[in-house]
């Protein structure tokens, strides 16, 4: 069985804290995700890279509205553990959907992740609340982004940014980028590193 840590937000069980406990009544998307899960396991798939491209995107998502959707959250979120948030909703989307949730960039620093669209506005700001975010817009999210998005609330919500940065830069995806950064300037986490990866903890 897959620890907590390293497998999906939705087959991987308890994270710890009330946002991963089990429920009786097993919502829709889990068993979505779960028959989308086992049918992938049968054969192997080769997805076209221009598939995790921003021309490859069916809908027009960008990652304020992710945030926005994400700052509902009832208990502090800070911008950087947002940020965090939004690279395991960028990774697992890019599994469960193969494709982008959001078009932005996400770079790799020698400290962890930054997206620049979401340090410009939130920097240094611990508690980041809705009005803040007043350019998301979270009914431009498709049903299965929301659910992606849900799906990442209960699983990592509960844990804190140094928990969760500390997954992230043990990760093959943020190493991949920092092995190609030149010195200490941020790197892009190409989404098809993110994809293979968490593709591979299913």
């Amino acid at each position: 069985m897959k620890s907590p840590e390293a497998g999906s937000p939705l087959t991987a069980g308890n994270a710890g804290d009330d946002y991963g406990s089990a429920s009786a009544d097993t919502p829709a998307w889990e068993e979505r995700h779960a028959r989308r899960q086992a049918r992938s396991a049968q054969r192997v798939r080769v997805i076209p890279k221009e598939r995790f491209t921003k021309e490859g995107m069916s809908h027009t998502a960008r990652v304020h509205d992710a945030a926005a959707f994400l700052v509902r959250i009832p208990k502090p979120l800070s911008w950087l553990k947002l940020q965090d948030l939004l690279y395991f909703a960028q990774a697992w989307h890019l599994v469960w959907d193969e494709e982008l949730l959001f078009p932005e960039d996400i770079f790799a620093t020698p400290e962890g992740i930054s997206i620049p669209e979401i340090d410009r506005r939130l920097s240094g700001c611990f508690e980041v609340k809705p009005g803040q975010l007043r350019k998301g817009r979270p009914d431009r999210l498709t049903e299965s982004q929301q659910q992606t998005l849900s799906g990442i609330v209960k699983f990592y919500a509960g844990r804190s940014h140094y928990r969760l940065n500390e997954l992230i830069i043990a990760a093959a995806p943020w190493q991949a980028a920092r092995a190609a950064a030149d010195g200490s300037a941020p790197a892009r986490i190409e989404p098809v590193e993110l994809h293979r990866h968490y593709r591979s903890l299913e």
